[in-house]
């Protein structure tokens, strides 16, 4: 309910990015989730036009911190990969160029993967070392 009351406090133009934040994330849940990540890759991936955006490094840091507070408060877990996806498709959408990048890692004995955002020389969602298994889509 709080966060409800703080969605109604936004100014009108950030409602619109959480609002499209959310759908990012949801369109990111059913594409991978009935189609699979190979044949939804186009889907995933396609950039559309990209332009030169001023405030690019504003504009992204702003909206990697209001997925992270969205994924947060949804009732199921949001994965690396789809947080990733959904961040990629909303810059895209901002004309701001960024990829998703797939790393491996071993610990304790176990590969595990994970999933993070490139843009500008900065890496998103990445935490500890992994070795950068590929680029997933420029």
């Amino acid at each position: 309910m709080i966060r409800v009351r703080k969605f109604f406090r936004l100014p009108l133009c950030e409602k619109a990015e959480v609002v499209e934040l959310v759908i990012l994330i949801i369109w990111t849940e059913i594409v991978l989730k009935f189609f699979g990540y190979k044949s939804a890759q186009k889907m995933i991936f396609s950039n559309g036009k990209e332009t030169k955006c001023q405030n690019s490094y504003l504009v992204m840091k702003h909206k990697a911190q209001l997925l992270t507070g969205i994924c947060e408060g949804m009732p199921w877990e949001i994965t690396c990969l789809r947080k990733s996806v959904a961040l990629k498709k909303a810059l895209a959408r901002a004309g701001i160029a960024s990829k998703v990048v797939l790393g491996v890692n071993r610990v304790d004995g176990k590969v595990v993967a994970h999933a993070w955002l490139e843009c500008m020389g900065h890496s998103i969602f990445k935490s500890g070392e992994y070795f950068q298994m590929q680029d997933v889509a420029k």
